[in-house]
């Protein structure tokens, strides 16, 4: 089931920006269960968008052009009239009585008493801060810190993993991991390091892990656990314990992650002795039961890693999640 039912399966074309300049390129928009999938032409998705989050940045008799975030550079326009229906039944879903839908403020407005209060919290509670302000971060933001932080770990590591059609059969890996939020995966060559978990749901595998895994199950197990830490924004939060009030200050008035508390967070990601984040198993059961695959296969590796996790997973009938094609070349990735 999707956001509003008579809009199942609604595709559409559009055009994507990349910033304000920016000619823009043809898209595929998908309306989805609670995202908006934006595709490249070759079937590829470019990107996920919350509809719950959707902003309208500029509205005329022939088109409107949205935003994830108003102060986010990327921009989309849509002509076709009824996914411009089915959106604006969205977004009257998810606005309050009164309120402009021609054009929705920006999201600080609706966090301001929580930022006076962790304001507040500075005077009495600096320690507990930074453990709650990232509840805070939108969907959006989350992305944009860990796209931040990825140069710093390949200076740290050496480069991703870039080969273009493993690129894509990593994008095909993602899309079916999904669920109702967007997935990232990335891969990199980082020593005994098997993962790391970003902001954003945005899950960095080890070349080793990739080049090794022996089923495309299995390699969708090893994604699994990178979404499974043991509390939901563990990645978002540490960036604010690790960076201290300043981080916190810095973003409550901005909006950005300081370069410092990035630094630090990746530091103490890669300097971590933990071979795995700190998985909750529940989750991963769950996160493995949603996207029907077994939990056998990365049993099995977790075994060969010498590591005890117990999790479960789907017990129906499973289907290859990759092409022959696709594994090929997603093992080939780091060539």
């Amino acid at each position: 089931m999707t956001a509003l039912d008579q809009f199942d399966r609604l595709e559409t074309l559009g055009i994507w920006r990349d910033h304000a300049d920016d000619p823009g390129r043809e898209v595929v928009i998908k309306f989805g269960k609670s995202t908006l999938v934006i595709e490249e032409r070759a079937n590829v998705p470019l990107t996920h968008w919350s509809m719950a989050a959707l902003n309208i940045s500029h509205r005329d008799v022939e088109a409107t052009t949205f935003k994830s975030d108003m102060n986010a550079p990327e921009s989309l326009t849509i002509e076709d009239p009824l996914m411009l229906e089915a959106l604006d039944r969205v977004l009257e879903a998810h606005s309050t009585p009164g309120r402009d839908k021609s054009v929705r403020r920006p999201g600080i407005w609706l966090i301001l008493p929580f930022i006076l209060g962790l304001l507040g919290l500075i005077l009495v509670l600096p320690a507990s801060l930074g453990r709650v302000v990232y509840a805070l971060i939108s969907p959006e933001q989350a992305i944009r810190v860990a796209t931040q932080m990825l140069p710093k770990i390949e200076e740290r590591t050496g480069p991703i993993c870039a080969g273009e059609l493993g690129v894509k059969a990593l994008n095909s890996l993602a899309a079916h991991m999904s669920g109702t939020l967007p997935v990232r995966i990335s891969v990199i060559d980082m020593g005994d390091k098997a993962m790391l978990s970003l902001p954003g749901r945005h899950v960095v595998l080890n070349r080793r892990v990739v080049e090794n895994v022996k089923s495309d199950q299995e390699l969708a197990g090893w994604v699994a656990l990178g979404l499974s830490e043991r509390q939901p924004g563990a990645a978002m939060r540490g960036l604010f314990e690790d960076g201290g009030n300043w981080a916190t200050l810095t973003f409550l008035a901005n909006g950005q992650v300081s370069e410092a508390a990035q630094e630090r967070a990746v530091n103490h990601m890669l300097l971590s002795p933990a071979v795995l984040p700190d998985i909750d198993e529940t989750r991963a059961t769950e996160v493995l039961s949603a996207a029907k695959v077994p939990a056998s296969p990365i049993v099995a590796a977790l075994r060969r890693e010498g590591l005890a996790i117990v999790v479960k997973g789907y017990l129906g009938d499973t289907e290859p999640i990759l092409t022959d094609q696709e594994w090929v070349a997603l093992q080939q990735i780091c060539d």
